[in-house]
């Protein structure tokens, strides 16, 4: 059965499918000359019953990235209890249910259930909402805690969400100029413990170095405004990303010899459990509302 909600609206059309995770599965923006490009880097097929599949654009809950229990990987402390939690969290890879649509958004939600309980033992509400405009796709998310599942202490509910859109290198004959600007401090080593490590790049180096930014896995953060920004240039088109005050951090993620490049806004560094960078607590029947924005744009030539 095709689970995919087609959205439509000013010549950009986008796929969701909300039985894998709510990911946006494609993204065409219009070009001249009455062509259209998609700029996603699609899911696999044969990924299909893996824990994380590669592409689209998934959805990050609780936790982006990898969280840490002292030594131990994919573990975090809750009180006194260490409980269980895969790498970008729970919700990626499960059906959500679909509660509205339109010809240009798609709202979806997912309430904990059975499964999250046992790893993130708090009732959440969580609603996704995918909206397409001319040459952009924003996406605001609604987070509410209900209540804390477990016995004796309630403890707040932890929140460092993000997106991971993958997105589709240009050809081999457009890769002559690429390169990324933003608004942050320059590209930043940071360890899979979430332990930030030396610049890489500053801001001012990043229009030269973007072959090595490419493959170096590392974060741009500290924000000269209220809007992060990051835009990554290639010969024919520019793609731009901009979050929301609560968004701390883009992740830039990449593999050699794969045609994707990964712009991630995160709102906390990996491992913000343990660090606090970008972490948010609700108290029970507190709500957070995190949302950013992608647009696309043909550059002249």
């Amino acid at each position: 059965m095709n689970s995919l909600i087609c959205l439509n609206f000013g010549g950009v059309k986008a796929l969701c499918d909300p039985i894998l995770g709510g990911r946006i599965t494609l993204l065409e923006f219009p070009l001249r000359g009455g062509l259209q490009r998609d700029i996603l880097w699609n899911p696999r097929t044969e990924q299909e019953k893996s824990a994380w599949i590669h592409g689209g654009i998934p959805i990050l809950f609780p936790f982006a990235g990898n969280v840490w229990a002292g030594a131990q990987k994919g573990y975090y402390a809750n009180g006194d209890s260490i409980l269980p939690m895969p790498i970008h969290g729970l919700v990626h890879n499960k059906p959500w249910s679909v509660d509205s649509i339109g010809v240009d958004f798609v709202c979806l939600s997912f309430h904990a259930d059975a499964d999250t309980l046992k790893k993130y033992p708090w009732h959440f509400s969580l609603k996704f909402t995918w909206r397409i405009n001319t040459h952009s796709l924003t996406y605001r998310a609604d987070v509410h805690n209900r209540g804390y599942e477990g016995s004796g202490a309630k403890y707040p509910m932890p929140v460092s969400m993000g997106i991971h859109p993958y997105f589709k290198l240009a050809e081999p004959e457009e890769k002559k100029e690429p390169y990324l600007v933003s608004n942050g401090g320059g590209i930043q080593e940071v360890s899979p413990e979430g332990k930030e490590g030396s610049l890489i790049h500053k801001s001012s180096e990043l229009p030269q170095s973007w072959q090595h930014s490419l493959y170096h896995n590392g974060i741009i953060r500290n924000f000269a405004d209220e809007v992060p920004r990051v835009e990554f240039f290639q010969k024919q088109h520019c793609l731009s990303l901009e979050g929301d005050a609560l968004t701390n951090c883009f992740v830039l993620w990449s593999l050699r010899n794969r045609d994707f490049y990964c712009i991630e806004p995160w709102m906390g560094l990996p491992n913000s459990i343990n660090s606090g960078l970008g972490l948010r607590h609700l108290q029970e029947q507190e709500k957070l509302q995190w949302s950013g924005r992608i647009q696309f744009e043909e550059r002249s030539l």
